[in-house]
């Protein structure tokens, strides 16, 4: 007992004495009888917690001895419990009936509370506590009452035999409940569970076949027979420690029931169970050798989304089926969760014998889940995989016969798919992710996150150790680790074949002691190498065995997350065809070398770069290569003539290509990042981490009208022949790409378009400028109208003149130039435009562009102008934003810093808006499941002087916020609440905000910034 307490009630028990010897008489309830108000604490739904209320104390019935029927009249009827009292015979509820439990004093039910099921739903106990302190909190002691057989038939609190419960809600308060064949909160023999709610409070609860929390025992004589279910269950806070003995789940159905509806937003939690599962189904078939009794009972739909959950269960799921029982939905958003079985059955997902159900595992969920022939995550022994699904959130999955992640033993697999979230999966005999021993690995299919995937006899991901096999494995993205010591490291375990792998994408390191890293069926490596369309072997020279990778150049637009290095010094990257050079950063040292991936092998060397003047020398460390120079000069010619004026690089190697100039005009202006116009600017060449560079101005030629230089003898022949002027016609252009839409315009040959992400072209428009009477015509040929843009054709034409159809044997099929399907815009949603004058929207003004990283769909295509970028009504968070602006009338750019989930502000410095993100450049994060939670955006240069920039975004529980402008912050702090959509609006300087209602989407609160 807490010394507080025992303190007090030695003090009373003196008081007392002392008042009896010396004759006086005072009111039993001294304590408490100068009230006039009565508090309590009770759950408020708007803000999901527990508050402070108060009630006349002459609106109370004050509990006295053997009050055994509790009448709840229209609206509730409340009983004050001011005093310790015990109660012998059993109290019934009928009504609405809410029992305050005074600070400090107890109650006991020595044979329970009914709070049974009618036909109306209008018995429900609510019982309310005087404060959230588990040293002064009421208690509450209730046991379940006996029949003639000895057997606890009526539940501590609930149904009574035969009976299950109406509604009970806890919200505070010391309660300690035992229950035996029936539930102890909860149904009674042969009931179902009602609805339970706890929102607070301290609970210990006790039954042995019923559940804990749930169902009673179901005695049923047929097989179909439906009681003895958790009913509809929900957990907001309290701590809770529920046990049950035998057979029933500890949070669920009891013996031969189904854990129907159970929702866990909060609390701290620990749920112990046998033969029944930690929180789902209770036990399904009868453990005893004379008793052939079974029923088809699952672990119902199951919710987590908070609280700290450890529960355990022998053949039972920690969190699923009870033992033969099945998973059913099993969806974990959130909480930190410990699920363990210790013997045949899931930590999560099947009972013994029983399917996995359909499991997702997301958003902010840490998961630890524990099972010996069982999957971790997945199916009890012999069941089956049906869906699992993992897209956010982390997880420790480990099994010593069954997949960490997957089937249990001799199971068979299904579909398990990893889109997001750092997962960890071990398994001994099974494979970290796929198959159970002895079992099939069904199809898995990982799409993104951080997996690392181990196994002794299994592969690390794939099939498992023994005579069986079969299965797919796809992997397409991703960072992935998998190790095995005697199987692969992806594909098969040991002495199995069958498992087909495709790889596609991902940062992949597999590996195995003394089997195959990679295979399918028993491919060797080098097999493997050759099987994967788009694989490519890079020899490293003078590197060690696993070098981390720092950047790729020179092999297209990949990146890191698409190449790892083996044991054999060599990088296997899973990248369409290459030819050219290359070079790789790793170590601090610099790899170059000539690439002909079609051949599928190049050798890269070690360089050393210093610098002298304007000089680069690159000196190589590694035998069989070329040290070479690269020096950087002035043009030779200054003078402007309308072309652009380049410097000059000259390398000393013919093996090695001329490096990449990056020009900066101090005084005048670039042109597709050349000098063009008379100023003053600077040219740059980088190799390694030394730049070079020289400064030099371009003047223009200027004639002297009076006094030319005439030659001394002209030749004028007597009739010369005046050419016509050279016109100046400068050729614009700008596509409509696939997923992107209309792109900038660009002109004179630069590339329109996009390169390496199989983006079709869907739609073109060109225009020239020049002071000649000329003016162009195009024509197009498109698969069936409106789709891939096959083809084009360009002529300059004189001003207005006609144009035959047919030019180079081709024969156009349409007068139109522009087909787009009803409805439709060239820009994405924007309105549709006449197919024979298609108007691009914005077109001759400045325009905000931004593209969002989406939980699940990643990046989103781009939106323009305050259209609603990211998601309604699916809870996925904004993980990644570009912002940039087009078609500006002013200097200057856009910059912006986001919030990141674990990572706080991006921004060295919140306050200096040089060091955020801008321009087009990416802030947040990608394929980490991190939530951006608040962004500031603002604009720079003389954009900032002649326009405003507003910003709103939709957070999770408070939907749209209001408007913010220049750099304030747009989002949430201190709360973990996620940025689900954004709109990105410019005004000129000083004008008016956006409306409220913006884009047919309106702001539920008026603040921008919401701050813990």
């Amino acid at each position: 007992m807490n010394k507080k307490i025992l303190r007090k009630r030695v003090l009373c028990a003196i008081v007392c004495l002392a008042v009896a010897l010396s004759g006086i008489m005072f009111p039993t309830n001294y304590a408490k009888a100068a009230e006039t108000e009565v508090a309590y604490y009770d759950w408020d739904e708007e803000t999901k917690a527990l508050v402070k209320k108060t009630i006349a104390k002459n609106q109370c019935v004050l509990l006295v001895e053997n009050t055994t029927q509790w009448i709840g009249a229209e609206g509730g009827t409340w009983y004050y419990l001011n005093q310790p009292i015990s109660i012998e015979e059993r109290i019934t509820v009928q009504g609405e009936v809410h029992l305050i439990l005074g600070d400090e004093c107890s109650l006991k039910a020595d044979k329970g509370i009914s709070v049974n099921e009618d036909e109306n739903n209008s018995n429900k106990l609510y019982i309310h506590s005087q404060s959230l302190d588990e040293d002064t909190m009421g208690r509450l002691t209730a046991a379940g009452e006996a029949d003639i057989t000895g057997w606890n038939v009526f539940a501590g609190i609930g149904g009574d035999d035969g009976k299950g419960a109406g509604t009970i809600v806890i919200n505070g308060g010391i309660l300690d409940v035992d229950g035996g064949h029936a539930a102890a909160i909860g149904g009674g023999y042969n009931g179902d569970g009602g609805t339970v709610t706890i929102n607070g409070g301290k609970i210990e609860a006790w039954a042995y076949y019923g559940a804990a929390i749930g169902g009673g025992y179901n005695d049923f004589e047929e097989e179909d027979a439906n009681v003895g279910n958790g009913g509809i269950i929900t957990i907001n806070g309290g701590t809770i420690a529920a046990d049950s003995g035998y057979q029933g789940a500890a949070i669920g159905g009891g013996c031969y029931g189904a854990g129907e509806t159970i929702t866990i937003n909060g609390g701290s939690i620990e749920a112990t169970a046998v033969y029944g599962a930690g929180i789902g189904g209770g036990n399904t078939k009868s453990p005893s050798s004379d008793d052939s009794r079974q029923v088809e009972k699952d672990s119902g739909n199951i919710t987590i989304s908070g609280g700290t959950i450890k529960t355990e269960s022998y053949l039972g799921a920690g969190i699923g089926g009870g033992s033969y029982g099945d998973g059913k939905t099993i969806t974990i958003k959130g909480g930190t969760i410990e699920a363990t079985s210790t013997y045949m059955s899931a930590g999560i997902g099947g009972g013994y014998c029983g399917d996995s159900g359909v499991i997702t595992i997301q958003d902010e969920a840490k998961i630890t889940a524990v099972s010996d022939a069982g999957a971790g995550v997945g199916s009890g022994v012999e069941g089956n995989v049906n869906s699992i699904t993992v897209d956010g959130g982390e997880i420790q999955a480990t099994a010593v016969y069954g997949a960490g992640i997957g089937n249990g033993e001799k199971g068979n697999g299904g579909t398990v798919a990893i889109k997001a979230g750092t997962v960890n999966a071990k398994s001994s005999y099974g494979a970290g992710i796929g198959s159970g021993y002895c079992g099939y690995s069904g199809t898995v299919t990982i799409e993104g996150g951080i997996i690392t995937s181990e196994s002794n006899k299994g592969a690390g991901i794939g099939g498992a150790h023994c005579e069986e096999g079969d299965g797919t494995v796809n992997i397409k993205a991703g960072t992935i680790t998998s190790k095995s010591t005697y199987g692969a490291g992806i594909g098969n375990g040991e002495n199995v074949g069958g498992v087909v792998v495709n790889i596609s994408g991902g940062n992949i390191l597999a590996d195995s002691q003394y089997g195959d890293k990679i295979n399918s069926g028993s491919k060797t490596d080098e097999e493997v190498a050759s099987l994967y369309e788009g694989i490519r072997t890079i020899t490293l020279c003078g590197m060690t065995e696993q070098t981390a990778i720092d950047s790729v150049d020179g092999l297209g637009k990949y990146g890191v997350k698409d190449v790892v290095t083996f044991d054999n010094n060599k990088l296997y990257f899973y990248l369409p065809e290459f030819d050219g050079f290359g070079s790789i950063t790793a170590d601090d040292s610099v790899y170059e070398g000539k690439i002909k991936s079609i051949e599928k092998e190049a050798t890269f060397h070690n360089y050393v770069y210093t610098k002298a003047d304007n000089k680069l020398v690159a000196t190589c460390k590694t035998e069989d290569c070329v040290s070479y120079e690269v020096t950087l000069n002035k043009p030779s010619d200054t003078e402007y003539t309308g072309e652009a004026i380049e410097a000059k690089v000259v390398v000393s190697s013919p093996d090695y290509p001329t490096p990449e100039i990056k020009y900066v005009a101090n005084q005048g202006s670039l042109t597709d990042g050349k000098p063009v116009n008379e100023g003053s600017y600077t040219a740059n060449v980088t190799l390694g981490d030394h730049t070079i560079k020289v400064d030099y101005d371009i003047t223009k030629t200027v004639e002297d009208p009076e006094n030319p230089e005439d030659p001394e003898n002209p030749d004028v022949p007597e009739n010369p022949d005046v050419p016509d002027p050279i016109a100046k016609v400068d050729v614009s252009y700008k596509t409509h790409v696939q997923s992107i839409g209309w792109q900038d315009a660009v002109k004179n040959g630069a590339m329109s378009g996009t390169e390496g992400k199989a983006k079709r072209l869907e739609g073109i428009e060109v225009s020239v400028d020049t002071d000649a009477d000329l003016g162009i015509q195009y024509t197009t040929h498109c698969q069936s109208y409106g789709k891939r843009l096959e083809g084009i054709q360009i002529v300059i034409v004189e001003k207005d003149a006609s144009f035959d159809k047919e030019m180079g044997d081709i024969k156009s099929v349409s007068d139109k130039a522009f087909e787009a399907k009803e409805g439709k815009s060239p820009i994405v949603n924007n309105e549709a435009t006449s197919n024979e004058k298609p108007v691009v929207p914005g077109e001759n003004m400045v325009n905000v562009s931004y593209r969002t990283h989406v939980q699940t769909y990643g990046w989103q295509g781009w939106k323009y102008n305050g259209a609603m970028s990211g998601t309604t009504g699916e809870a996925k968070r904004l993980e990644g934003i570009e912002i940039n602006l087009s078609n500006k009338d002013y200097d200057g750019g856009i910059s912006y810093c986001t919030h990141v989930q674990t990572y706080g502000w991006q921004g060295a410095d919140l306050k200096d808006s040089s060091t955020w993100k801008k321009d087009g450049q990416m802030a947040g994060t990608s394929g980490e499941a991190k939530r951006l939670e608040a962004i500031c955006i603002t604009l720079t240069g003389e954009m900032a002087e002649h326009y405003d920039v507003y910003y709103r975004v939709h957070a999770q529980s408070y939907g749209w916020l209001g408007w913010a402008k220049n750099g304030a912050p747009s989002g949430t702090a201190g709360y973990a609440k996620r940025l689900e959509g954004i709109q990105v609006v410019l005004v000129p300087k000083d004008g008016d905000a956006p409306a409220n209602n913006f884009g047919g989407i309106s702001s539920a609160n008026d603040r921008s910034y919401i701050e813990k």
